[in-house]
């Protein structure tokens, strides 16, 4: 019985674990998906016995556009709209 309540363990989770491994997003011809960025970066720097911070503050706004769609890639255009 333990052998048995064992295997179909074994089988159960394979199956599951089977569904979990592809992720994917079809996209269609003339898509475009814009993306906004903002990142802060922070350095701390030591000299002697002096700290110093640097304070970074990124941002920008990114288009991709979908100028191809084949097999298995895509062709995809990117352009900075504002940084």
């Amino acid at each position: 019985m333990r052998n048995f309540l064992g295997i179909v363990f074994i089988v159960l989770s394979s199956t599951v674990s089977l569904a979990q491994t592809q992720l994917e997003y079809k996209l269609e011809k003339n898509a475009i998906f814009t993306v906004k960025q903002n990142a802060e970066q922070t350095i701390t720097q030591e000299l002697d016995g002096a700290s110093h911070i640097l304070t970074n503050k990124i941002n920008g706004i990114l288009e991709f556009k979908v100028l191809e769609v084949r097999d298995t890639t895509y062709k995809i255009a990117l352009e900075f709209k504002e940084s």
